[in-house]
């Protein structure tokens, strides 16, 4: 939320999170109502922010539905995933690791103290 709202105000653009778990269960409506919000917002140039994670359950979500013979909503799903390969761009790969804690700088204000217990 804090890298969505900094890079929205840095970039000057509206910044959209795409979050899919396996648990998910999607309609053909919801599908529908989901990928017509993406091709707004690149139509619009916004931020579309989300994790392999999302991206591979998005996938695995795909197959469960090809599996269960809920050809409509699969195919939809297909095409979603067409649509991010063609227009999705892997701009921070390995986050977890470039955005851990122990590479942030820390620059302290004021003098020394003591901490509580220390």
């Amino acid at each position: 939320q804090s890298l969505s709202w900094k890079l929205g105000g840095l970039l000057n653009r509206r910044v959209f999170s795409f979050v899919c778990r396996r648990d998910m269960i999607l309609t053909g409506e919801q599908v529908n109502q989901i990928f017509a919000r993406l091709k707004n917002a690149l139509t619009n140039n916004d931020i579309l922010l989300t994790s392999p994670e999302d991206l591979l359950s998005f996938d695995l979500l795909t197959i469960d539905k090809c599996r269960r013979l809920e050809d409509n909503v699969a195919r939809l799903m297909l095409t979603m995933q067409q649509w991010f390969k063609s227009f999705a761009r892997d701009i921070l790969d390995e986050s977890d690791d470039i955005l851990h804690v122990k590479y942030q700088l820390v620059y302290t204000v004021g003098s020394q103290q003591q901490i509580d217990g220390g």
